[in-house]
């Protein structure tokens, strides 16, 4: 999807409770800024003085808005919730992830030919 459509939508959305894009219910319920919480003094919904003052800020908080939700959206990309053996969770790079995915299955089929092959391989490594 292009930019200037994700642009299009995400202020399309701006006012409703519910969104079409994966991308705005990702930096909805991540909410990172809680700029609402934090600058708005004339309450939510269709408050005309709230909109207002929204309005009057937009370019100092669009600027927060879009380098704060571009580096949530890149570390949600270039990052995993991974879960070991153990059931403990560790937050881990892509290429971490798939390098472990790669060891796992070599010693599953090292495993499987030959036991011996994986006590090998766990000492070189």
């Amino acid at each position: 999807m292009s930019m200037l459509y994700l642009l299009v939508v995400y202020f399309a959305d701006a006012y409703s409770e519910t969104t079409k894009s994966e991308t705005n219910a990702i930096i909805r319920l991540f909410n990172i800024l809680e700029s609402d919480m934090a600058t708005e003094t004339y309450g939510k919904g269709s408050n005309p003085l709230g909109k207002l003052e929204d309005l009057l800020f937009i370019q100092q908080s669009a600027g927060e808005h879009y380098m704060q939700n571009t580096t949530l959206l890149a570390m949600l990309n270039s990052h995993r919730v991974s879960v070991d053996e153990n059931g403990k969770a560790a937050v881990i790079s892509y290429e971490t992830f798939t390098q472990n995915l790669r060891e796992n299955s070599l010693i599953k089929v090292l495993n499987e030919v030959n036991p011996d092959l994986v006590n090998t391989y766990n000492e070189i490594s």
